[in-house]
């Protein structure tokens, strides 16, 4: 018997050590940093999107860089240029179902016009506020959705026309999110997670008891019909019932995690 577990245990010692060896040899990555010293507009990276002719756009706190692969392009604020940016402070960055870039900054809303090569603003300075963040998504109906310091707007992709809704103040605004066809989910820093529903232009906050009030709802992102939402608190899972698990870090010396079981209201 014991030689039969000396024998086990060489065998699964052997097991072990080419496992690990495999998973170093499908996962020896390469990465090559890049930084303002070869071209980014700054070290500070927000947000990075493809567009359709596989140029990498980045959004930075010093405008937007185009990479090309070999070299950057840069899109910033001239003074002496009515038609640049108006910040260098870039919020988020979109591609639409027309393939057309859009990206959100400190004074508005603009989208990129390729025959131009500049980005065009489809509001006036005063009619879009934003403070640090205005988080966008697409839709499926030609709609953007962006989330302000001074409310919820819906920008029309083909015409460039934007609208308010009826949900005028988000303070602190982290992310707006499709949920369904008919509804949105808008997360705040401390200041609440809402709901929104499209079609009858109205908003709800919601309450989840035992997160405390001025939990930071950071970002989300949708999986098979489940929400999964980064808080102060840990990794949140939101089925758009009443119940919710938490994923938050463990005292255990073997747990890397627990769940803990939520109510929403």
């Amino acid at each position: 018997m014991l030689r039969n577990m000396i024998c086990t245990y060489i065998f699964l010692s052997l097991m072990a050590g080419n496992a690990q060896a495999q998973y170093q040899s499908v996962n020896d990555f390469n990465f090559k940093t890049y930084s303002s010293t070869q071209g980014l507009a700054d070290n500070i990276v927000v947000k990075t999107v493809r567009d359709q002719y596989g140029f990498l756009w980045i959004a930075t706190h010093n405008g937007i860089s185009r990479f090309d692969g070999l070299t950057f392009k840069q899109y910033s604020h001239n003074p002496a240029d009515s038609t640049s940016l108006r910040s260098i402070w870039i919020s988020d960055l979109l591609v639409d179902d027309t393939k057309t870039l859009w990206a959100s900054t400190e004074y508005g809303l603009c989208y990129y016009d390729e025959n131009a090569d500049r980005f065009v603003y489809v509001n006036k300075p005063t009619e879009v506020q934003l403070v640090f963040k205005m988080p966008m998504c697409k839709d499926d109906d030609h709609t953007i959705w962006i989330a302000a310091e001074d409310g919820l707007k819906k920008v029309n992709t083909k015409t460039k026309i934007y609208k308010n809704t009826s949900f005028h103040r988000i303070a602190d605004p982290q992310f707006v999110l499709v949920i369904s066809p008919a509804e949105l989910l808008i997360g705040t820093r401390g200041k609440g997670l809402y709901r929104y529903n499209k079609i009858e232009d109205r908003y709800k906050k919601l309450s989840i008891k035992e997160l405390p009030e001025d939990v930071h709802f950071m970002d989300a992102i949708q999986d098979a019909g489940t929400t999964w939402i980064a808080t102060s608190e840990g990794l949140l899972q939101w089925n758009g019932e009443e119940r919710c698990k938490l994923f938050s870090s463990g005292a255990g010396p073997l747990a890397g995690h627990f769940i803990k079981q939520l109510m929403c209201v």
